[in-house]
């Protein structure tokens, strides 16, 4: 199998776990209005399907390239958005927890505004202006829902994870007092509340229309001292700020394509320069690993050259 079939296989598996966490998603919802309960029981088989997959390091470093249309999926809506906070949140996280952890902070992401079918039918949830208006509203303090999680494994005499229900708890907090979790003197809970919180926002920032470098900046200036460094970095290595594929803009006036994300050094890609600063193509495309190349650096992302108009 040579390295093309490799990446559409996995460009496959990883649409078809997205899409099973979505149907997932809304078949355990179902009844939450009804019967204020929500059914945990397919969801944590999803959660931990599509988690078992992300685990590889060759398709975790391929997903968010492979979703990206998914992140910046107009309009806005209750359920893609649950499932793109999920899966960010265990972008953020896989490189610090334990597998069941990740697991349960993916679960997180997904219930963290599950708490809104209470008050609004799916129906407007999935109303882009509506879910707007719900979010920018002040009627948040209930919107994680832990009770109605907590239901479920109740009358069904099972035990939830501590981890999850921290998780939960910890959201909660922050929702109801508008401030960071602090009540926990567990690192790893206030951080895992965090990035459910990072994820959130980063999300409404690409349904806003921003791409993933100026997303990423938004963070940094406007809301970088609200969250611990080490998730920040965790969004970095999470989101390159300049995908494999896309084009960018080089400090000595070339352009060039994103070849491969240097893990240590996402900001520092390797590239395969193409148009020279005059605007005429190489004959041969120049590889550099701006890792290596400390006077030469992405000034922002551009356009495909190569694209005609139209």
């Amino acid at each position: 199998m040579d390295e093309q079939e490799r990446a559409e296989i996995i460009s496959e598996q990883i649409k078809s776990a997205y899409n099973s966490v979505l149907s997932g998603f809304l078949l355990a919802i179902g009844s939450v209005r009804d019967h204020n309960e929500i059914l945990m029981d397919g969801l944590e088989k999803v959660a931990n399907d599509f988690v078992a997959l992300l685990a590889s390091d060759d398709v975790y470093q391929r997903a968010f390239v492979i979703l990206r249309d998914s992140f910046y999926q107009k309009p806005l809506q209750f359920v893609s958005h649950s499932v793109n906070v999920a899966t960010l949140s265990f972008f953020l996280g896989r490189n610090y927890l334990t597998a069941e952890q990740g697991r349960d902070l993916f679960l997180a992401g997904l219930l963290h505004h599950v708490g809104l079918l209470k008050k609004h039918d799916l129906s407007d949830l999935q109303s882009s202006k509506c879910f707007y208006d719900i979010l920018s509203g002040q009627d948040l303090n209930q919107a994680v829902g832990l009770d109605i999680v907590k239901i479920y494994y109740f009358k069904n005499n099972l035990t939830m994870s501590s981890y999850l229900f921290q998780i939960l708890q910890a959201n909660r907090q922050i929702e109801e007092s508008g401030k960071a979790f602090t009540a926990s003197s567990d690192n790893k809970i206030r951080s895992s509340a965090d990035m459910v919180r990072l994820a959130s926002l980063f999300v409404l920032l690409l349904a806003d229309g921003l791409n993933s470098y100026q997303a990423i900046q938004v963070v940094i200036e406007k809301h970088g001292r609200g969250f611990d460094p080490k998730i920040i970095r965790g969004l970095l290595n999470a989101i390159p700020m300049f995908p494999v594929g896309d084009w960018v803009d080089l400090s000595d006036g070339t352009k060039a394509r994103v070849v491969t994300i240097n893990q240590e050094r996402p900001v520092r890609p390797i590239v395969d320069v193409i148009i020279d600063k005059s605007g005429n193509k190489f004959l041969k495309p120049l590889r550099i690993n701006l890792r290596e190349e400390p006077l030469l650096y992405i000034t922002k992302p551009c356009e495909n050259p190569e694209k005609g108009p139209g």
